[in-house]
């Protein structure tokens, strides 16, 4: 067992036996502690480091949730949900037709990390290039409302769902930011601010 690594743990020495007469080791952990445990333990990987790796671990789980408030955050969340949660209001125009998000963005940080290196501000919102493809780093971007609006998936005969019209109801944005997301005329999103309208048509043609 001398000198065999364990994850993070390099056997050193024997150290005594257990009361149930398992042979102890004495390991140096790569962060420089000191670890004593049983064989078993280390063959069967239920001891990989000193206790090290399991602080990391509390440390970047605590790190995520004080992101939770945060826009990024937001961002990160709606777009897991109008992908793979099918009571989310805009999941009939997103993961009902296929559109997906990359595995390595199911973490939270690796999609934060992505998002500051390629130009991430709070002025701008996530856009995917290919309005056909999913959500990963080589089809987004950073875009303005106008420029999504340009971007948007033209739509015939589709009516918005009162789940739809009541979350723009309550939507405190700007109207043209919201005619952006959903690719509709800021017209409609007026009217249906004031109540005139129920539910109505897409079109190809956007004034935002």
């Amino acid at each position: 067992m001398i000198g065999m690594v364990f994850g993070r743990l390099t056997v050193t020495k024997r150290a005594g036996k257990t009361i149930k007469r398992e042979l102890l080791w004495e390991c140096r952990c790569e962060c420089g502690g000191m670890k004593v445990t049983t064989g078993y333990l280390l063959r069967s990987d239920q001891t990989r480091s000193c206790g090290c790796l399991q602080r990391e671990t509390i440390t970047l789980k605590n790190s995520t949730h004080l992101m939770s408030g945060t826009r990024i955050y937001r961002i990160w969340s709606n777009m897991l949900s109008r992908c793979g949660n099918s009571n989310n209001p805009q999941f009939a125009d997103y993961g009902a037709r296929g559109i997906f998000v990359c595995q390595e963005w199911h973490d939270f940080e690796a999609f934060s990390s992505w998002a500051c290196a390629n130009g991430y501000r709070d002025s701008l919102s996530i856009d995917r290039i290919n309005n056909d493809d999913g959500y990963k780093p080589d089809n987004c971007r950073w875009a303005t409302s106008l420029q999504q609006s340009r971007n948007k998936r033209p739509r015939r005969d589709q009516k918005l769902s009162d789940a739809q019209v009541s979350a723009i109801r309550s939507d405190s944005r700007a109207q043209h930011e919201i005619a952006a997301q959903y690719g509709v005329n800021q017209q409609h999103i007026s009217r249906i601010k004031c109540g005139k309208r129920r539910a109505f048509p897409t079109e190809r043609n956007y004034n935002v």
